[in-house]
């Protein structure tokens, strides 16, 4: 798994052609940058590849109630998804955990700041 500094714009050409899936976004110098992950197919179980379409689309949804704010949802969801991907984003799905853990700040900001 490769992660990769890009807006949504630059990185669709990629998306065709691997899975690509959305992370965290920064705050770089006030502007915002989402990361992605690219996944290798090869790691990824045959098990796994008949889902391959729905896993994304939960993940989708972990990151749009991520920035809704909906951690409750967020919690649930990440125990679905752990495992999934070949594993490749275990890592990622148990730090956004241990976030929904935290005091949720008033008013949400899913964004991450970052100094250059």
């Amino acid at each position: 798994m490769k992660i990769v500094l890009s807006t949504k714009e630059d990185i669709a050409p990629i998306a065709e052609r691997y899975l690509v899936l959305e992370l965290d976004t920064f705050r770089i110098e006030g502007k915002e940058v989402p990361s992605w992950c690219v996944v290798d197919a090869g790691d990824i179980g045959l098990a796994d590849m008949s889902e391959l379409a729905h896993f994304k689309q939960q993940h989708e949804n972990l990151i749009r109630n991520w920035k809704k704010g909906d951690l409750n949802f967020v919690e649930q969801m990440l125990e679905h998804l752990q495992g999934k991907f070949g594993g490749n984003l275990d890592s990622f799905y148990t730090e956004m955990y241990a976030r929904t853990q935290q005091s949720k700040t008033d008013p949400w900001d899913y964004v991450i700041e970052k100094e250059a």
